[in-house]
């Protein structure tokens, strides 16, 4: 394990359309913000309907104007000055203690528990570690969590990754 976002924890969407609401709630209560769910989050939106999702984007404006937490986000478009691939900026804001959320075109949303390198032991006993990164997901629409590599941050399947914190 290089970094993890240590009180994160994995929950579930209440409703169909409500990964946005679910990774807000993850990533407020790995903040130290206990008292504001899923369903308090869908409420800041009250005009739009329960069988439509919410904006990442604007769902992580609305809680960073909420309870005073710093954010920002790059996409696809815009890696930044400093990082010259996606799994670079998500390593960094977790370092900083920043809470990861990553959005996918097709519009879900899920929460980046940690960031790992892969260990293989060869047959000999010896251990040999990848340099390439993992990453543990925490999706709010699957029951286990799940690892991804580098090559899959880094393509443009994820068009905006989020961080939030303090």
């Amino acid at each position: 394990m290089l970094i993890e976002d240590p009180d994160l924890v994995h929950l579930f969407q209440n409703t169909d359309f409500n990964c946005a609401g679910a990774t807000g709630e993850m990533a407020l209560k790995a903040q130290g913000i206990l008292d504001f769910d899923q369903d308090d989050i869908r409420g800041l939106f009250p005009n739009i309907p329960l069988d439509e999702g919410l904006f990442d984007r604007a769902v992580i404006g609305e809680l960073s104007n909420k309870f005073d937490l710093n954010w920002d986000h790059i996409n696809h478009d815009r890696l930044g000055n400093h990082f010259r691939l996606k799994s670079n900026y998500v390593k960094t804001q977790m370092k900083h203690g920043n809470s990861i959320i990553l959005s996918f075109a097709d519009e879900h949303s899920v929460s980046v528990k940690g960031v790992y390198h892969r260990n293989f032991i060869k047959v000999n006993g010896m251990t040999r570690q990848s340099n390439m990164l993992y990453f543990k997901i925490y999706d709010p629409d699957r029951m286990s969590p799940y690892f991804r590599s580098s090559n899959w941050l880094n393509s443009n399947r994820i068009h905006n990754i989020f961080y939030i914190g303090r």
